[in-house]
């Protein structure tokens, strides 16, 4: 065999095990920043809820009130608590601060971070326990069940 050739299959080895840990390192990289991106919506997940358990609780006090903003917070609570339909365009007329919280609950709503509490139904049910307003909460579907 001549040199040339053996030159040949021997570069062309080497060429070979270059591609192989160019993927080899492709393939981790990518991994790498599938990876950091997990981690970092996990850490958006972890925020989101913390900022939605408070507001969750001001959004049950305001139901407390039972004024025409109560009734409006209420359908929308209502219709992420069990999938029935409501209209988002109740959101344009309620306060301010009763939108931002509102919007808090609903970018939260159903985040379960592996490892981590999730804030989806149960979190609902225990706010509007715990200001004794589950009956009221669920009254309205109630009412249009029996008529």
């Amino acid at each position: 065999m001549s040199d040339l050739s053996f030159q040949s299959k021997a570069l062309a080895a080497n060429a070979g095990l270059f591609e192989e840990e160019l993927a080899k390192r492709e393939r981790e990289a990518v991994m790498a920043s599938f990876g950091a991106h997990i981690r970092h919506v996990k850490q958006k997940q972890l925020l989101a809820i913390e900022a939605a358990k408070p507001a969750l609780e001001r959004l049950v006090t305001v139901c407390a009130q039972k004024t025409g903003q109560s009734y409006k917070v209420r359908e929308l609570l209502y219709s992420l608590w069990n999938g029935q339909a409501a209209s988002l365009l109740e959101i344009v007329t309620v306060d301010w601060a009763i939108k931002e919280d509102l919007l808090a609950v609903l970018l939260a709503f159903g985040s379960e971070p592996k490892g981590e509490a999730p804030f989806y139904y149960d979190a609902i049910s225990d706010a509007f326990e715990r200001q004794g307003l589950m009956d009221w909460f669920t009254e309205a579907h109630r009412t249009e069940v029996l008529t």
